[in-house]
């Protein structure tokens, strides 16, 4: 389920801008005086048919508590008012626009002095985009209530999206005339400043809106700008850095009403799906998610709404934790969600998915004893079930117990083998088991699913072609990694492993040009940066080769790696115009310090010829010789190490 997404509606939108029109001439009546025939106003009929039918079902009753309004006899304009208010908030709260603007300019109609409708009619035409309407709403709304500070800064914001930035300019004034403190209204001054190029002016009022509302990231970006205009760099940078998307926010009792509205609309359809049986736990959840998303403030608002909600049985009351666990969970606040999780247990235990969400965030905690009990009591409710299967082997793996794990993970692809995780979980379980086949079995058999997401099928990829390559499946292994590319272009792992490949079967340009992308995002990547540089040396473009390895020690100075590579480069490159002596010493000395490899001492001995220590060198050649004899080292490798010793006795460096 998704949230609906706001569609035009002609007529309703017509009948709207008409009325408005009416209200603006400032010929309302009072309360006991309607200024027109009650029968004569339209309630509005959304196009309602993508939203749920709970909702559905409170926009009809909302509609007939309309209706009867209009019928009373005697008839009460305010009653009425409130009723067209009422439905207008529940159009708004799911974004049917025009169908709740024609409600709030019936509401005006009807009761014309009531500042609160021609500031609901302007939050309409803002949501729509028709900033002169919101602009005309917003004067009538502070006529009626003069010196209102939310009133102005959205007539201030309406005035500038329609370009009328001296208007706009105005209203922030009254506003700060009201309140100097507050944030928005220097922000809009700021904004208008910065329209007509006062940068100085513009980055003063930023600024202070800064030191009132910190949090307000957007307001980063803009000083950013000001500031490179002026030309101070170090300000821009350090204010550009700190950008973000965190709005301007203002005292607005009216918007939260509405935004409350919108809470209390979804508390009334998630206790409405959770009265009914069988309750759909996924189809309660998926809807609070259209709602709110990660919002937890709007989920803190929930809860206080359930909290507040009245009569409500004990287990549609534990369903509705489940929801609000559920919301929790996904906007990051685990706490919350365990907290809530286990409020649904306690007063609706049949609801045993519960225990499969707790043993997952037990599994994140780190406690894992109370995880098992929670798996394992799911397993008792829902035997059949392979999520929490999955979960069992999760805390069994992170326990130590590898057999038990993959037991789980065995059975959970026994019991649903649809399920795409379960073929993954079992996959990497027979990797680590040394069964490659299997292994190799499990992850195609996961990947020809469709329950398989995104980022686990761009895994399950990446690992298949690792398995197929040690298999000996040069190609295979390619394909695969290309498969989990095209699924993730900007995931290094597959084309750091791709570039190797290509490196391996001669391809060199394809490599340094694969390994180049990856760095683009990644410059820190040591892997992607040493494969770029052997591939460079490869082809003999030794320079860049050096200079790649300089760059991957500046960036990782305590990686012994491109020491000991950028020192044997230095020392026995086939390019003497790289080589570098004294560089390569330095260098070959400090991985000496730490590593007593073959392969370091040899090239402490190529670095100490080349920098014209031949007496130096050639005693530690003879040492590392005499070291490998003994230990009855091959041939070729004797020989290698006779062959630059001869060279260092006879005053000469490696490769000449």
């Amino acid at each position: 389920m998704t949230r609906r997404s706001w569609r035009f509606l002609g007529p309703a939108l017509g009948l709207w801008l008409l009325l408005a029109c009416a209200g603006c001439s400032g010929e309302g009546a009072g309360s006991g005086d309607p200024p027109l025939d009650p029968t004569t106003l339209e309630i509005p009929r959304a196009d309602a048919d993508t939203v749920d039918d709970t909702v559905r079902s409170l926009m009809a009753e909302r509609q007939q508590e309309v209706q009867r309004a209009l019928d009373a006899d005697p008839f009460q304009a305010a009653a009425a008012a409130e009723s067209f208010s009422a439905l207008g908030k529940l159009y708004f709260a799911y974004e049917f626009y025009p169908a709740a603007g024609t409600c709030f300019a019936n509401a005006s109609a009807l009761v014309g002095d009531d500042p609160r409708f021609a500031y609901y009619e302007g939050l309409v035409a803002q949501a729509i985009g028709e900033a002169a309407s919101a602009a005309e709403s917003f004067e009538r709304a502070d006529r009626l209530k003069a010196g209102d500070v939310p009133t102005l800064i959205r007539l201030g914001d309406a005035q500038f999206d329609r370009g009328e930035p001296a208007l706009a300019g105005e209203a922030y004034g009254r506003a700060l005339a009201v309140d100097a403190d507050e944030a928005a209204a220097h922000f809009g001054l700021g904004r208008v400043d910065e329209e007509a190029g006062r940068v100085d002016q513009a980055i003063e009022r930023f600024e202070r809106t800064l030191e009132l509302q910190p949090e307000a990231s957007v307001v980063h970006y803009r000083l950013g700008q000001l500031y490179r205009r002026r030309g101070d760099l170090d300000r821009a940078r350090g204010h550009l850095e700190q950008r973000g998307t965190r709005r301007v926010a203002f005292e607005d009792p009216l918007g939260r009403e509405i935004g409350l509205l919108t809470v209390q609309t979804a508390f009334e359809v998630v206790r409405r799906l959770a009265e009914n049986e069988p309750f759909d736990s996924s189809d309660a959840v998926g809807f609070a998610i259209a709602q709110f998303g990660d919002t937890t403030g709007a989920v803190e608002a929930f809860e206080k709404t359930l909290d507040d909600g009245g009569e409500l049985a004990e287990v549609p009351r534990g369903r509705v934790h489940y929801v609000l666990a559920s919301l929790y969970q996904r906007a990051g606040d685990y706490e919350q969600a365990v907290e809530h999780y286990q409020s649904a247990l306690d007063r609706a235990p049949e609801l045993t998915v519960s225990h499969e969400r707790l043993a997952g965030l037990m599994l994140r905690f780190g406690n894992y004893e109370r995880g098992l009990q929670h798996a394992r009591e799911a397993i008792r409710h829902a035997p059949d079930a392979a999520v929490p299967q999955l979960r069992l082997g999760a805390l069994l793996e992170a326990q130590g117990d590898a057999a038990g794990a993959f037991s789980a993970w065995k059975k959970a692809t026994d019991l649903e083998p649809q399920n795409g995780e379960a073929w993954l979980r079992l996959a990497l379980a027979r990797e680590q088991r040394n069964e490659p086949a299997a292994a190799i079995e499990a992850y195609r058999r996961g990947l020809a699913l469709e329950t398989l997401d995104n980022e686990d099928r761009t895994i399950a990829f990446h690992r298949l072609g690792q398995m197929l390559l040690r298999g000996g499946d040069a190609a295979g292994a390619e394909a695969a990694w290309q498969a989990a590319l095209d699924l993730d272009p900007k995931w290094p792992d597959p084309k750091v492993a791709l570039a190797g490949l290509q490196a391996a079967s001669g391809r060199l340009e394809q490599a340094v040009t694969a390994y180049g992308e990856v760095l683009a995002d990644r410059p820190a990547l040591s892997g992607a940066r040493m494969g770029q540089a052997m591939a460079l040396i490869l082809l003999g473009r030794h320079e860049q080769a050096k200079t790649t390895l300089e760059a991957g020690l500046t960036l990782d100075d305590g990686n012994l790696d491109f020491a000991r590579t950028l020192a044997r480069h230095l020392a026995a490159c086939p390019d003497r115009s790289v080589r570098d002596g004294n560089r390569a010493l330095e260098l070959a000395q400090r991985v000496a310090r730490e590593s007593s490899r073959l392969e370091d001492g040899e090239t402490l001995a190529m670095a100490m010829a080349e920098a014209g220590q031949f007496d130096q060198a050639a005693g530690l050649q003879r040492s590392l010789l005499e070291q490998v004899k003994s230990a009855g080292a091959p041939p070729a490798l004797v020989s290698r190490l006779e062959g630059n010793l001869a060279l260092y006795q006879n005053g000469r460096s490696c490769c000449g």
